[in-house]
C-alpha cells in the first residue's frame, strides 16, 4: 500500500466561523498490487468500493468520499472521523460558482463518481470525460471519454480502468450542433431495451463498449471484480412488461393477448431471468457464466457471490468456479461487499455467516433500539445508513464494535 499525507483546511461556512484545521489525514491508497502477489483471503486487489447509486460514496478502509445534500464533495476520515469539506482554501466560503477560481473547488467534481487512486484523482463530468486530477482538484487533463448519450448506472473502478453498465430504451440520433461538433437526441422508444458495460482504460482514456444485449426489460446490475475479472448481472424477458393497469408501449404478442392483466404479469415474472457474466479484463473475453437464475439482489464476495431469489426468500452462494456453495432460507443480503464472511438478515437478526458451512458465526439482535444495519464491510470499517424520523443519515462505526453491538460508536456523517 502507498501511504499518501495531504492536508485539508476547514472553510467558513454562510452560519460559522472561520478556522483552519490544518488536519493531516493519512489514506492508504491501493497502488494497483497484483492478484498474484494478495493473500488467499483477499483476492479481490481492491480496498475500495465505489457506490454513488446507493448515495454512499467512494468507500476505503480508511476514508469516505461523498457528494452531501450541497452538492459539495466531502472527506470522512475514518481515524479522526472528521467530515470535511474537500476544499483546501482557508478562505473559502463554500459558495456554487461556474468556475473553480471563482467558487469552492468541491462544487466542481461534478460526477457522483470520484474515485482516489495513488496520488490521483479521477471522475466522470457531467459531459462525458473522464478526468484526472491531483489530490487537490488541480492540474486537470481528460483521459478518456464515455458516451453522454449512455446514461451510466453502475460504476466500479479497479487500479487501472472504469466500468459501468447502462441501458437505452430509445432510438439514439446523432446530429451535429452549430459548431459542427456531435450531439445525440433520442428518437423513438425501441420495442426491446439495449444493455451494456463499457470499460474506459485510466492509462490511456480509451472507452470500449465489452458487453451488449438486447432484450425485453434488459439491464445491468450488481458489477464486482475480483482479481482479473469482472462479474455482472443482466437481467431480461422473454416477453414485454406490462404495467399493472395494464398498459404497455409495445405490442402484446398475440398469444398472450387474451390472457387477463394478472394472468400476464404471471407469466411474464415466470419468463423473466438474470444471467451472471464473467469478463476477463486481460484477454477480453465475456463468457456467460450462469444461465437463468431467478432475478434477484447480487452480492459480490472475495470467494463466492450471492444471489438472493426475493420471491422464495432464499440466498444462494456459488463459487467463482460456477459450483453452489450453499442455499440459506430465510436469508436476506444487504452488505454489497465483505472481506469476512457472508452478512445478512434472518429472523429478526443480523448475521454473520460462514458460507461453507452455513453455521452463524455472530448474532446480532436487529429489532434492538438504535440497531444500525450495515452495507459495506472493508477490512476493519463498517458503513452503513440509518433512517430517521424520516431521514436518512450515514455511519461508520468499526467492525469489531459493530459487532459486539456497540452501536453508541457509531459516528454519523452526511447528515441533512
Amino acid at each position: 500500500m502507498v501511504v499518501l499525507c495531504f492536508m485539508l483546511v476547514s472553510c467558513k461556512e454562510a452560519d460559522e466561523t472561520e478556522t483552519t484545521l490544518n488536519t493531516y489525514i493519512e489514506t492508504a491508497i491501493p497502488n494497483g498490487t497484483e492478484p498474484d502477489d494478495l493473500p488467499s483471503e483477499n483476492v479481490t486487489g481492491e480496498a475500495f468500493v465505489c457506490d454513488e447509486w446507493m448515495g454512499t460514496g467512494f468507500l476505503t478502509e480508511d476514508y469516505v468520499l461523498y457528494h452531501d445534500y450541497d452538492g459539495r464533495l466531502r472527506i470522512f476520515d475514518v481515524a479522526s472521523k472528521s467530515d470535511l469539506v474537500y476544499c483546501f482554501d482557508p478562505g473559502c466560503e463554500h459558495k456554487r460558482a461556474p468556475e473553480i477560481e471563482e467558487g469552492c473547488i468541491s462544487y466542481n467534481f461534478t460526477s457522483m463518481t470520484v474515485m482516489i487512486h495513488e496520488d490521483k484523482m479521477y471522475f466522470l463530468d457531467l459531459n462525458g470525460d473522464v478526468v484526472c486530477s491531483d489530490l487537490q482538484g488541480e492540474n486537470r487533463r481528460v483521459i478518456g471519454h464515455y458516451p453522454t448519450y449512455i446514461p451510466g448506472r453502475n460504476f466500479c473502478f479497479s487500479e487501472n480502468d472504469m466500468f459501468s453498465s447502462y441501458f437505452i430504451s430509445y432510438e439514439v440520433l446523432e446530429v451535429e450542433d452549430e459548431a459542427g461538433n456531435p450531439q445525440w437526441i433520442f428518437g423513438e422508444r425501441k420495442e426491446k431495451d439495449i444493455a451494456g458495460v463499457i470499460r474506459v482504460d485510466l492509462s490511456d482514456g480509451k472507452a470500449t463498449e465489452i458487453f451488449q444485449r438486447e432484450d425485453y426489460n434488459a439491464r445491468v446490475f450488481y458489477i464486482g471484480k475480483r482479481g482479473d475479472h469482472l462479474y455482472f448481472a443482466y437481467t431480461y424477458a422473454e416477453i414485454p412488461y406490462m404495467a399493472a393497469d395494464g398498459q404497455t408501449w409495445v405490442t402484446i404478442p398475440e398469444e398472450l393477448k387474451g390472457l387477463s392483466v394478472e394472468e400476464y404479469l404471471a407469466e411474464y415474472e415466470r419468463r423473466y431471468f438474470m444471467d451472471i457474466y464473467d469478463y476477463d479484463i486481460c484477454s477480453d473475453e465475456v463468457n456467460l457464466f450462469i444461465k437463468s437464475l431467478r432475478p434477484g439482489q447480487v452480492s459480490f464476495y472475495p470467494d463466492f457471490f450471492a444471489v438472493r431469489d426475493i420471491e422464495h426468500n432464499k440466498t444462494t452462494l456459488y463459487r467463482y468456479t460456477g459450483n453452489q456453495l450453499q442455499e440459506l432460507n430465510g436469508v436476506q443480503v444487504f452488505s454489497n461487499y465483505s472481506d469476512t464472511h457472508l452478512v445478512g438478515t434472518c429472523d429478526g437478526e443480523i448475521q454473520m455467516i460462514d458460507e461453507n458451512t452455513g453455521e452463524v458465526l455472530k448474532r446480532l439482535d436487529a429489532t434492538k433500539p438504535g440497531a444500525l444495519y450495515p452495507k459495506d464491510f472493508i477490512g476493519n470499517s463498517c458503513f452503513g445508513y440509518t433512517i430517521e424520523e424520516g431521514e436518512i443519515s450515514y455511519f461508520y462505526i468499526s467492525a469489531q464494535d459493530y459487532w459486539n453491538g456497540e452501536f453508541e460508536k457509531a459516528v454519523r456523517y452526511n447528515v441533512k
